[in-house]
């Protein structure tokens, strides 16, 4: 579900003419800040897809 709402936001950030702080290297994209806010406690909600989470991307 997470994987999913990263390519949701890349596909989003790319139709807005955003561009992440990103560099792409042979052994793969290298990000210069992303992070994820679980804003649910998993220890009281078991089930991920129950859960909130904020994301939030470093732009150039």
């Amino acid at each position: 579900m997470l994987g999913q709402t990263h390519r949701e936001m890349w596909e989003w950030a790319d139709v807005q003419g955003l561009e992440l702080a990103i560099d792409e290297r042979a052994d793969g994209i290298h990000w210069h800040a992303r992070t994820e806010q679980f804003l649910t406690d998993p220890q009281s909600e078991p089930d991920p897809s129950r859960w909130a989470v904020e994301v939030a991307y470093l732009l150039r």
